[in-house]
Protein backbone atom coordinates (compact mmCIF):
# COMPACT_ATOMS: atom_id res chain seq x y z
CA UNK A 1 0.00 0.00 0.00
CA UNK A 2 1.31 3.44 -0.92
CA UNK A 3 1.37 5.77 2.06
CA UNK A 4 -0.01 9.23 1.43
CA UNK A 5 0.77 12.40 3.40
CA UNK A 6 -2.39 11.71 5.40
CA UNK A 7 -1.10 8.41 6.79
CA UNK A 8 1.25 9.92 9.41
CA UNK A 9 -1.49 12.34 10.42
CA UNK A 10 -3.87 9.41 10.87
CA UNK A 11 -1.19 7.57 12.87
CA UNK A 12 -0.87 10.61 15.14
CA UNK A 13 -4.64 10.87 15.59
CA UNK A 14 -4.93 7.16 16.40
CA UNK A 15 -2.11 7.39 18.95
CA UNK A 16 -3.69 10.45 20.59
CA UNK A 17 -7.04 8.66 20.74
CA UNK A 18 -5.37 5.54 22.15
CA UNK A 19 -3.54 7.49 24.84
CA UNK A 20 -6.78 9.23 25.69
CA UNK A 21 -8.64 5.95 26.07
CA UNK A 22 -5.93 4.57 28.38
CA UNK A 23 -5.81 7.59 30.68
CA UNK A 24 -9.39 8.82 30.27
CA UNK A 25 -10.63 8.08 33.77
CA UNK A 26 -7.21 7.84 35.43
CA UNK A 27 -5.65 10.35 37.76
CA UNK A 28 -2.03 10.70 38.79
CA UNK A 29 -2.49 8.25 41.66
CA UNK A 30 -3.75 5.65 39.14
CA UNK A 31 -1.04 6.37 36.59
CA UNK A 32 2.01 6.38 38.85
CA UNK A 33 1.99 2.72 39.93
CA UNK A 34 0.65 1.37 36.64
CA UNK A 35 3.52 0.00 34.58
CA UNK A 36 1.12 -0.96 31.76
CA UNK A 37 -0.51 2.45 31.59
CA UNK A 38 2.87 4.20 31.57
CA UNK A 39 4.20 1.94 28.80
CA UNK A 40 1.04 2.43 26.71
CA UNK A 41 1.39 6.21 26.94
CA UNK A 42 5.11 6.05 26.17
CA UNK A 43 4.46 3.87 23.11
CA UNK A 44 1.76 6.25 21.92
CA UNK A 45 4.20 9.14 22.23
CA UNK A 46 6.84 7.19 20.29
CA UNK A 47 4.31 6.58 17.50
CA UNK A 48 3.45 10.29 17.42
CA UNK A 49 7.14 11.18 17.35
CA UNK A 50 7.94 8.76 14.52
CA UNK A 51 4.91 9.79 12.49
CA UNK A 52 5.80 13.47 12.85
CA UNK A 53 9.09 12.81 11.08
CA UNK A 54 7.17 11.58 8.02
CA UNK A 55 5.23 14.80 7.59
CA UNK A 56 6.60 17.04 4.86
CA UNK A 57 8.17 20.37 5.76
CA UNK A 58 5.59 22.09 3.57
CA UNK A 59 2.74 20.58 5.55
CA UNK A 60 4.46 21.36 8.86
CA UNK A 61 4.76 25.00 7.78
CA UNK A 62 0.97 25.21 7.48
CA UNK A 63 0.83 24.44 11.22
CA UNK A 64 3.85 26.42 12.38
CA UNK A 65 2.50 26.78 15.94
CA UNK A 66 2.94 23.03 16.51
CA UNK A 67 6.36 22.32 18.08
CA UNK A 68 7.38 19.72 15.46
CA UNK A 69 11.02 19.49 16.59
CA UNK A 70 10.06 18.82 20.18
CA UNK A 71 7.51 16.22 19.09
CA UNK A 72 10.16 14.42 17.07
CA UNK A 73 12.65 14.69 19.94
CA UNK A 74 10.40 13.12 22.59
CA UNK A 75 10.67 9.74 20.86
CA UNK A 76 14.46 9.77 21.12
CA UNK A 77 14.24 10.85 24.74
CA UNK A 78 11.88 7.99 25.60
CA UNK A 79 13.93 5.40 23.71
CA UNK A 80 17.39 6.43 24.86
CA UNK A 81 17.18 8.22 28.20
Amino acid sequence: MVRTPLHPLNDIREAIDGIGSVIDSANFADFTPSWGMQRAVERGLEIISDASRSISDELKQTEAAIPWRQIAAIGNLLRHE
